[in-house]
């Protein structure tokens, strides 16, 4: 999930970061380390940090599962099913907001463990794969969603 080598590195291990463009690499600090503090997951998404409890919250959308990483690198499952959660964010309450591919959802989750469905439909027909989600500053949601053509 996350990788420890300086960015500068000539390392061609797979699982290295490995920019295809030098420009990339600019963007950063020489000093910058990648750290690896997670293994075994199939396909992550939605990184979303609670600063409160000093955990990172991320998807594992094939497993169906939204995990918890705590500052000393311990993982556990924050929820199962996740109904495929994708992007993950937190409004101004503090709620997580959730993108769900199983459910063609948006969801808020209180800290009690209540879940309210923000949007499952555009117009008549029903949401397909949100996928990202953000809030603004004035906590407008806004969240991106497949649309197929009929």
């Amino acid at each position: 999930m996350f990788y420890l080598q300086k960015w500068f590195g000539k390392h061609t291990a797979r699982g290295y970061l490995q920019p295809k463009c030098q420009k990339f690499s600019c963007l950063f600090p020489k000093s910058v380390l990648i750290e690896q503090v997670a293994t075994g997951f199939q396909f992550t998404e939605g990184l979303v940090w609670i600063v409160e409890d000093q955990c990172l919250l991320f998807s594992d959308i094939p497993a169906n599962k939204i995990y918890k990483l705590n500052a000393a690198g311990q993982t556990a499952v924050f929820r199962e099913p996740s109904h495929h959660a994708n992007g993950l964010t937190r409004d101004r309450q503090g709620c997580l907001i959730a993108c769900e591919h199983g459910s063609r959802r948006v969801t808020r989750t209180k800290p009690d463990g209540t879940v309210t469905v923000l949007s499952d439909r555009f117009g008549n027909q029903k949401l397909n794969s949100p996928n990202d989600v953000m809030v603004k500053s004035d906590g407008a949601i806004y969240f991106t969603a497949v649309r197929h053509s009929t």
